[in-house]
């Protein structure tokens, strides 16, 4: 998606270019620490998991990944957010604080509870 250049004469270009800038002018500067913390609950997932499953707003695969090209790109302009790495298209929090690695313990847990849940609803 860092294809897409917002000065290119290409139609196709300019196109996608406008489709993904509508989308996140939608995506309120409130919600980026909720995406923050998303992305790092949800390590090793690829940009389908995280556009369909991620409920503060409906990104489309290119206004994600734009984004998240953006947030690494403009360190200074997304500060205590991400940057993401993807490896082999999953994303990846790159730096984790101390919040993030609570946030990831606490989702973890949850998680453990829900299936020892199931476990004894099926016993």
């Amino acid at each position: 998606m860092t294809s897409i250049i917002s000065n290119s004469k290409n139609a196709n270009i300019q196109e996608k270019y406008k489709s993904v800038c509508e989308n996140l002018c939608r995506f309120p500067m409130e919600y980026w620490d909720d995406l923050h913390y998303f992305i790092t609950n949800h390590p090793g997932k690829p940009t389908e998991y995280h556009i369909n499953h991620y409920k503060n707003h409906k990104f489309t695969a290119d206004s994600f990944e734009y984004l998240i090209h953006q947030i690494n790109t403009n360190r200074n302009t997304f500060h205590n957010i991400g940057p993401f790495i993807n490896k082999n298209n999953l994303w990846y929090c790159k730096s984790k604080t101390k919040h993030d690695l609570i946030s990831i313990i606490n989702f973890q847990q949850k998680e453990i509870d829900r299936l020892k849940e199931l476990l004894n609803t099926k016993n």
